[in-house]
């Protein structure tokens, strides 16, 4: 016969702030997973269209290439090269904008617009690419083009609150 030990006073406090860190802790994990899974399929869809620009592939290649990742990750979904083959792609932009910097390490709001070859990022001190140039985003062209197409498109874009970066401490709460 199995006897009950007596349950500490403290333990249903501790058992729900355990249970709360494990989901915050799997819904972060979820989340960083999609945000890079997005970014992995845009940057593989830029780089086909690249080299389908560049090296004039065609629908063979493009065809090959899918057979090959498929083999080589079977378990990979979402992953469909018919529009690149069919030339039925559009140019898409992705905006992204994060408070971590500010709230974490004090720094200020960050927002970024990928589109076409471009990479704006708009901080305190803005960055432009160039991503058929410089993929690794070493060579700032900000100079070049001080708030260019991208900036402007990035003030407009619908998912964008219009007050500036800095004056939006209502919507996340720093240290």
């Amino acid at each position: 016969m199995t006897e009950s030990l007596p349950t500490p006073q403290t333990y249903p406090d501790l058992l729900a702030t355990l249970k709360a860190r494990i989901r915050d802790a799997r819904l972060r994990t979820a989340v960083s997973v999609n945000q890079e899974l997005i970014l992995l399929y845009w940057e593989i869809g830029r780089d086909i269209l690249l080299r389908q620009a560049a090296e004039g592939w065609g629908t063979a290649v493009i065809d090959r290439l899918a057979r090959d990742l498929r083999r080589d990750f079977p378990e990979m979904t979402g992953l469909s090269l018919l529009d690149v083959a069919n030339g039925k792609t559009k140019e898409r932009e992705i905006y992204s904008e994060t408070f971590y910097p500010r709230l974490h390490l004090g720094w200020s709001d960050l927002a970024s617009l990928l589109g076409g070859r471009y990479h704006f990022i708009e901080g305190p001190d803005p960055e432009l690419y160039d991503l058929t140039q410089d993929q690794k985003e070493t060579v700032n062209l900000r100079d070049r083009e001080r708030r260019g197409i991208l900036a402007r498109r990035l003030d407009g874009h619908p998912g964008r609150d219009p007050r500036p970066l800095g004056s939006r401490r209502d919507l996340a709460r720093g240290p």
